[in-house]
């Protein structure tokens, strides 16, 4: 008679391995606060205190914020979240210097509202798709939003800009809305090749502008438009 063999089965505990969140480095010094991203999604809120000057930046999404998570004396603000798909959203904030936001390779999403910039604000996105969302926000001097070749949608919504104001939503079919808002300076829109529509509903122009829609079959619808007229070359 053969002696049967027993073997007892276990299950072994596997380690553990969770996906790696996105990080944003966050750095301040002399009254600059400075947010660097990586090559994953980041998505990340700055939000300002009563007076101003603190700025609290959190992470969204998963996001971890390495580095200061707040800091005091802010004057200007200069972020680069790099490769993939990342959301900067600044809200409730008086600046007294500069915002700049290049926004690296991706779709990529910004939003500002109820925010008010002592200088110049500088929006970037050098590669990929930018959705810009812009409400209730003030820019005392020049404002300067440019982007590469893609579908890039940017929309604005009661707010004034008392500086030279210049988009170039570089070659793609982009859609450029905007409501309510004030441009007391120079306004230079160049849409670039591609299908563009453009909407403006009840704007002001303060000095000669110029809207140029490049090449393609764009649409302009224009309603309540006074001040200064823009020169309009759509196609």
């Amino acid at each position: 008679m053969k002696e049967q063999l027993c073997t007892r089965l276990g299950v072994e505990e596997l380690e553990e391995r969770s996906v790696p969140a996105g990080v944003v480095r966050a750095s301040f010094r002399n009254g600059l606060l400075t947010l660097t991203g990586d090559n994953l999604n980041n998505s990340v809120r700055l939000q300002f205190g009563s007076t101003g000057r603190t700025v609290s930046v959190i992470g969204l999404d998963n996001t971890v914020i390495a580095g200061v998570n707040f800091a005091n004396g802010v004057r200007d603000i200069r972020i680069n979240m790099q490769g993939s798909n990342d959301l900067v959203l600044v809200w409730g904030g008086r600046l007294a210097g500069s915002l700049s936001i290049d926004t690296g390779q991706g779709s990529d999403r910004v939003i500002i509202g109820y925010t008010a910039i002592g200088n110049k604000l500088t929006i970037t996105n050098p590669i990929g798709n930018l959705e810009l969302a812009i409400t209730v926000t003030t820019v005392q001097r020049s404002t300067a939003i440019l982007t590469a070749g893609g579908a890039d949608n940017a929309t604005i919504v009661q707010s004034n800009f008392r500086g030279p104001f210049l988009l170039n939503a570089g070659n793609g079919a982009d859609t450029f809305a905007v409501t309510g808002t004030n441009f007391s300076g120079s306004f230079l829109a160049l849409m670039g090749d591609g299908n563009d529509t453009v909407t403006l509903t009840n704007c002001f122009f303060g000095q000669p502008g110029v809207l140029d829609g490049g090449l393609g079959t764009d649409g302009l619808t224009q309603t309540g438009v006074i001040g200064t007229p823009a020169t309009i070359s759509i196609p």
